[in-house]
């Protein structure tokens, strides 16, 4: 096999569509690529934005509803809170209750005042439906913790979306254990 170095016309071609074929890979690889790369990317930035505007223009057509309902909520707050005394301090108080002593002619004593240093846990009057049903609930967590009990629904077909009623309105029917298994026991 014998090597020339002389070039050929199909030689300067093939050199020519070579050089052509580099030329265009390169602009291709280096140019256009990070070109398309950053145009996906602002589209994307794009249709984020587009989104956020039309859900700021949604908050924007709602935002004098929002406000109208935020101004009738604080009036009825004020108006509810009218019939409260504002949040005082212990001096505060102590003024207002020695104020009321003596405007009803009363001599005061002695008057210590403690503020609360946690959140206070109400209780419902002990005369109150509230009451009763806290105890009934009280009295069957403790009476039934882990026994086998039966409750009666009121119901024909045994539903009644999920809550029992017993033999008197709102009174769960409890049958459980003060003795004898399914020993009736009614509030």
């Amino acid at each position: 096999m014998k090597i020339t170095t002389e070039v050929t016309e199909r030689d300067k071609k093939l050199l020519l569509f070579m050089a052509v074929f580099v030329i265009v890979v390169v602009f291709g690889f280096f140019i256009i690529r990070p070109l398309a790369e950053t145009d996906a990317a602002l589209k994307d930035e794009l249709v984020m934005q587009e989104d956020m505007q039309l859900r700021t223009q949604q908050k924007l057509m709602l935002l004098s509803s929002v406000e109208a309902n935020v101004e009738k909520t604080e009036e009825e707050l004020d108006a509810a809170a009218k019939e409260f005394y504002p949040v005082m301090k212990s001096q505060e108080i102590d003024k207002l209750l020695t104020e009321i002593v003596l405007k009803w002619g009363l001599d005061p004593k002695q008057l210590t005042i403690q503020m609360p240093e946690s959140e206070m846990i109400l209780e419902p009057f002990y005369a109150s439906q509230a009451a009763l049903e806290e105890a009934l609930s009280l009295l069957w967590n403790i009476c039934c913790a882990g026994r086998t009990y039966s409750k009666r629904r009121s119901h024909g077909n045994g539903t009644n979306g999920g809550r029992d009623i017993g033999r008197l309105s709102g009174y769960p029917d409890y049958r459980c254990c003060l003795g004898k298994r399914n020993q009736q026991f009614t509030g």
